[in-house]
């Protein structure tokens, strides 16, 4: 039990860090501008709205290499329950989805994306672990 909590732990700060490298890429590619409040939802849905697709991809593509990424780590950590530990690592990254996307407005195809994505991908990744 102690294993796969830590594996579900793991998995999750592995999820993380490559969202965080995902979305870091995607700010190198496209730096962010520097005169945004972004305090002021109102600058920040106007912020969004401006931006091209290919810019705004990098959120998704971050949240499903995260998932993958956790899943893979929370199953290769986890002893008995591996895919149960992949699963877990999805629901985190699924709430702090919908965290992100209550915090912040996003076009609907982002939110649609953004949900679908974070089960899918840490069961995969959960299946590369076995």
């Amino acid at each position: 039990m102690f294993r796969t909590l830590l594996a579900v732990v793991l998995g999750t700060l592995a999820a993380g860090l490559a969202v965080a490298g995902v979305q870091a890429l995607g700010h190198w590619l496209y730096p962010p501008p520097v005169e945004v409040d972004w305090r002021d939802r109102a600058a920040v849905t106007a912020l969004i709205d401006s931006l091209p697709v290919a810019q705004l991809a990098f959120v998704p593509a971050a949240y499903a290499v995260g998932s993958f990424v956790g899943g893979f780590v929370g199953g290769t950590v986890s002893a008995l329950h591996k895919r149960g530990a992949a699963l877990a690592v999805g629901l985190v990254m699924l709430a702090l989805v919908v965290v992100n996307f209550a915090m912040i407005p996003h076009p609907m195809w982002m939110v649609a994306a953004g949900v679908l994505v974070p089960l899918p991908l840490a069961w995969l990744g959960g299946r590369f672990a076995l």
